[in-house]
């Protein structure tokens, strides 16, 4: 009987340590994703103040 219970625990904590690090892989995963986003915002975001820029200075010289 003592047994048993010690087996079920054992196979919870095992279980829950496999689920921990599951979602640790998957906010790892969306952390990755989300900085990728940021960089080529920003990127876009450097492009279009350029073109703004350009087509401002177009528009008062010519």
């Amino acid at each position: 009987m003592e047994v048993s219970k010690f087996a079920e625990e054992e196979l919870r904590r095992t279980e829950a340590i496999k689920r921990d690090k599951t979602l640790q892989a998957m906010i790892r995963t969306r952390d990755m994703q989300i900085q990728r986003l940021r960089r080529k915002l920003l990127r876009w975001r450097c492009l279009g103040m350029a073109l703004i820029t350009l087509t401002v200075i177009l528009l008062i010289y010519l």
